[in-house]
């Protein structure tokens, strides 16, 4: 029997593992075409180019692990406290990757980063569903 928050921690695992992937993919393309591309893209300056591309790759590697993990513990009441907790962390962490970025105005990755949050908050709301159907 599926849990009442299976299908959303199950999707918005698998998103998030994919949305971490690709990020993954895209700085790396980016960086090895051009490398001062990232710096163009993101809006920052190059002294703060080494931390953002830690905060970059950093971020990215758990957004998949946390993916996976609430991809593959969708189905399990007694893991939930884990996806909760993973949840809460991704948001923190999509919120500092908004305060950190440059979003001058609305443009095309301004409402893509504003609304990548529905991602997590669904991964969260799933997680606190099974943990009250436990």
């Amino acid at each position: 029997m599926k849990t009442k928050g299976y299908i959303y921690l199950k999707i918005a695992g698998v998103v998030e593992a994919c949305l971490g992937i690709a990020t993954i993919r895209l700085a790396l393309v980016l960086l090895s075409n051009d490398p001062n591309g990232l710096v163009d893209l993101t809006g920052i300056n190059v002294a703060n180019t080494l931390w953002s591309l830690v905060w970059l790759y950093g971020f990215s590697a758990f957004q998949v692990i946390a993916g996976l993990v609430g991809a593959i513990h969708a189905n399990k009441t007694h893991k939930a406290g884990v996806c909760i907790v993973l949840g809460i962390l991704l948001i923190v962490g999509h919120f500092i990757t908004l305060s950190t970025g440059n979003l001058s105005g609305v443009d095309a990755t301004g409402i893509i980063q504003y609304t990548q949050i529905i991602i997590p908050v669904a991964y969260l709301i799933g997680a606190v569903v099974n943990k009250n159907s436990h």
